[in-house]
């Protein structure tokens, strides 16, 4: 168990070299109670934290709002991830946070979703929505506990499937 990963700067890409290979993800299955990004960094790079488990991601106060950019695919599968804190983030792309355990999302900054952003998430009941926001297609596909969307009123564009399986979603 990792209690905490600590990220200062930009890398492009991480992975951990042996003698004969470099494994990437480089974090994949390993347990991690808190990620925490500090001033300086502007990206976290595609798979980086990809199939761990990882139970929150946080930003240091230094941080500015709307700052970081979340990469392809750099927390799928982290079924454990309950908390971000979205204030700091100001992109996501494809599958970023797809298959993770968060149960409510406020998703403060952003101005659009990508193909399977938050896709898989079976624990997610509520959304809610600060900003004008493009939802892209199938961005929250097979989020089956998805019950209410709050600040509907902000979403301006809804691609193909957006909400694709989530057959509690009414109103």
């Amino acid at each position: 168990v990792i209690d905490v990963v600590v990220i200062e700067g930009n890398f492009s890409q991480i992975g951990v070299t042996t003698s004969t290979t470099v494994v990437y993800p480089p974090f994949e299955g390993a347990t991690i109670n808190k990620v925490i990004v500090k001033q300086g960094c502007t990206r976290i790079p595609s798979y980086c934290f990809a199939s761990s488990d990882v139970k929150s991601l946080e930003f240091d106060e230094a941080v500015p709002d709307a700052s970081v950019d979340i990469q392809d695919s750099a927390f799928k599968q982290c079924f454990s991830l309950d908390y971000v804190d979205f204030h700091k983030i100001k992109s996501v792309s494809n599958y970023s946070f797809a298959y993770c355990g968060f149960t409510s999302l406020d998703l403060y900054n952003l101005s659009s979703t990508y193909w399977y952003t938050f896709a898989g998430c079976t624990k997610l009941t509520s959304l809610n929505i600060n900003n004008n926001m493009v939802l892209g297609s199938s961005s929250f596909s097979g989020d089956v506990s998805l019950e209410h969307i709050y600040g509907a009123d902000h979403i301006t564009s809804i691609q193909i499937n957006a909400f694709e399986g989530c057959f509690k979603l009414s109103g």
